[in-house]
């Protein structure tokens, strides 16, 4: 079969659609999103994010930081740079410390191309606490302390707990104190070591963040005894067969007794050089060394007193034995003034060595005795109650006796001291006065051509007429006998204590009535007589020196 290919030919004309025509226009919506959508960044890190967008050809971004809804930056960190396109990251530095409104943080990108477009992450800010404490190492002495300094950061709550631990145990108080027990940052707390040397010397102080238990530093204590001994005398002179006192201080612990040994040469050398008893005492307490009856080969002895508690700590003294029958004795103090009733302690030394190898005298006397006083075997001398007309020196000079130390050794070897015995209220008192004291009317003196005389005595007592309180004494004291005038001033001390001077004196009364008269018989008179008291001048208890009040609490009179 044959086929065939039919052409028709069909004239080019121009197609025209009408009608049918439409132009559409498809928008894509703008998202942004960020990466990563949560985060947490501890304090003073940093931390990347990514914003990407679509739907636009303007890929911008603006990255703030809120909280609550309120711009934060840069107490809640910073940002940067803060304005990124597309897949390009931004950097978010947390602060160097957790916000005070909390470590939260909203990170928000928003899209340049549209504002209302914008996504966010979170963003919580760690705390990266940590701790150290200062001195890490310690040496404190038994009974001492050491300020420890803990320092915080990472956290707002830079609070720590202090504790005491001896192979992760609890010791205190055992192994010591720590106060306070808590304290911030920078705040020092006081560790205070144990009295005594604890088994073991070594303890862990450490400080606990209040913040985040979990972080803690510590420091390493080591308890030490810091003994140090010392003797008194540290040389000492001592005739044979005499005896010598010598004290040992001990400090650095609670044990301060000691141990003590005589030697010479670095051999013990007792009884022949000498002997020492007790053998142990405490700091402070004496013990009594005895030099030898005849003098030994060896003269030079070394009395040593080591610590108990340590006796690698010891000190020493030097003792020299002598026959010293010939030798220089002092008396120290040379001069002394002492009051009735009282006492003054005096030494010895012979050669420039203290000793107590001496008989002790007053005015010869050994022991002395009531009228010039006592002085006992180690030297302390007492003043008699009173000055006895016996002793008293012509014209008004000062009471002196003579406190004598004899040698033992050779009693024609002797050193003395002067003493003064005096009596109070012959000197200007401090107001208010106590009565019992020297007194005269400042007017009773008479200047002739030998000189002037004035007169005195003693202000007795305190009287009273209603709420006025009056001395009361002798006419001749207060009132010139029986020439005084009311309103002349009366003086303490008296005028016959000051050289008839007025100089250093004070008015502590004035006169108001002398010579009382007595009723029968009528021609008689009474040596009596009153002064109204100046304010403020005279102990208004009515106090007599040496005897305390006149009266009792009740207003009775007390014996004596």
């Amino acid at each position: 079969m044959r086929r065939m290919l039919l052409l028709i030919a069909v004239p080019c004309l121009p197609l025209y659609v009408i009608g049918c025509a439409a132009t559409t226009s498809v928008t894509r919506p703008i998202t942004v999103t960020v990466s990563p959508t949560v985060a947490s960044v501890p304090v003073g890190q940093t931390q990347a994010f990514i914003a990407t967008v679509t739907g636009t050809p303007n890929t911008g971004v603006t990255w703030t930081l809120t909280q609550g809804g309120a711009a934060c930056s840069p107490g809640c960190g910073t940002i940067a740079p803060t304005s990124t396109t597309s897949g390009t990251p931004t950097t978010y530095t947390a602060p160097a410390t957790p916000p005070a409104q909390g470590g939260t943080i909203r990170l928000t990108a928003t899209s340049a191309a549209d504002t209302t477009k914008s996504a966010s992450a979170t963003i919580t800010i760690a705390q990266n606490v940590s701790i150290s404490v200062s001195p890490s190492t310690a040496n404190v002495g038994v009974g001492a302390t050491q300020a420890l300094t803990a320092t915080v950061t990472g956290t707002n709550n830079t609070n720590v707990t202090w504790t005491l631990t001896q192979g992760g145990a609890s010791c205190t108080p055992g192994c010591g104190t720590i106060a306070p027990t808590s304290t911030a940052s920078g705040a020092p707390a006081t560790y205070t070591a144990p009295t005594t040397l604890p088994a073991s010397p070594t303890v862990t102080v450490t400080a606990t963040s209040a913040a985040d238990n979990t972080k803690s530093a510590s420091a390493t204590i080591t308890i030490t005894q810091t003994v140090a001994v010392t003797v008194s005398p540290t040389t000492a002179t001592v005739i044979v067969g005499q005896t010598q006192a010598f004290t040992a201080t001990v400090t650095g612990t609670n044990n301060t007794g000691v141990t003590w040994t005589l030697s010479q040469g670095g051999a013990a050398c007792s009884p022949g050089c000498g002997t020492i008893a007790p053998a142990s005492t405490t700091s402070g307490i004496p013990t009594t060394y005895t030099a030898p009856a005849t003098l030994p080969a060896i003269p030079n002895v070394t009395v040593t007193a080591a610590s108990v508690a340590d006796p690698t700590k010891s000190a020493s003294a030097a003792v020299t034995v002598t026959t010293q029958t010939t030798g220089v004795v002092a008396v120290s103090p040379s001069t002394a003034n002492v009051e009735v009733f009282t006492t003054q302690q005096f030494s010895a030394t012979i050669n420039g060595q203290p000793s107590t190898a001496v008989t002790w005298q007053v005015n010869q006397t050994t022991g002395g005795n009531t009228i010039t006083g006592t002085i006992s075997t180690s030297g302390l001398y007492s003043a008699p109650h009173s000055i006895s007309n016996s002793i008293i020196q012509p014209n008004g000079a000062p009471v002196t006796v003579q406190v004598t130390a004899v040698s033992t050794a050779n009693p024609a070897n002797s050193g003395s001291a002067t003493v003064t015995i005096t009596v109070p209220g012959k000197s200007p008192e401090g107001a208010p006065i106590e009565l019992g004291t020297s007194g005269s009317n400042a007017l009773d003196f008479n200047t002739t051509g030998k000189g002037t005389t004035c007169c005195g005595g003693t202000l007795g007592s305190l009287v009273a007429s209603g709420a006025t309180q009056y001395i009361l004494s002798a006419d001749h004291v207060l009132a010139r006998s029986s020439a005084g005038a009311p309103g002349e001033a009366i003086l303490q001390p008296g005028t016959i204590d000051t050289n008839c001077s007025t100089q250093g004196t004070a008015t502590v009364a004035n006169l108001t009535q002398g010579s009382f008269s007595q009723q029968n018989p009528t021609f008689a008179t009474v040596d009596a007589a009153i002064a109204q008291v100046a304010s403020g001048m005279v102990d208004s208890t009515g106090k007599i020196l040496m005897l305390g009040n006149a009266v009792d609490s009740t207003g009775v009179p007390v014996p004596g």
